[in-house]
């Protein structure tokens, strides 16, 4: 029969094995002083904070970490590269090569999201360092673009 265990390691579940083998066993393949519970039945995964409660062991799924800076910034992303895409490119960044195109239209297009792109990003990361500052709360993602510079066909902000 097989059988889950987690081994704890400073009150975390450090890790998650599925053996036929006994706690016991499992002492002669790990450190004699791998702490390790039996899980079977559990949904339990490596990571889960581990707690006594009332003398009952507890595993608890901690709340992923949210990070504010790569939800902004991937969506100013999208942002650009939807731009580019109701241009006719895959995204800016192919968009961009064109740049040195013989072609005025194309390098005419690519010029001006080039220079949208860039001020945009100056301003999202300014917005960020005044957020990690402390300076401003965190913007939602529309309140954040609806600072960034509108796209001007022009190449000009």
């Amino acid at each position: 029969m097989i059988k889950k265990y987690a081994e704890l390691k400073y009150g975390k579940v450090n890790y998650v094995l599925e053996t036929t083998k006994s706690i016991s066993e499992l002492a002669t393949i790990f450190s004699p002083a791998t702490e390790w519970v039996d899980i079977t039945g559990m949904d339990v995964k490596t990571g889960d904070v581990v707690k006594f409660v009332d003398g009952i062991l507890q595993f608890i799924t901690p709340d992923p970490i949210i990070d504010p800076k790569a939800i902004l910034t991937n969506a100013v992303q999208e942002m650009l590269d939807t731009k580019a895409q109701s241009m006719g490119y895959d995204n800016v960044f192919t968009a961009s090569t064109y740049v040195a195109s013989t072609v005025d239209k194309f390098k005419k297009e690519a010029t001006a999201l080039v220079a949208w792109r860039d001020s945009v990003w100056t301003t999202c990361y300014l917005i960020l360092d005044d957020v990690l500052a402390g300076n401003r709360p965190i913007p939602t993602i529309m309140e954040l673009l609806e600072e960034l510079p509108k796209f001007n066909p022009e190449g000009g902000e």
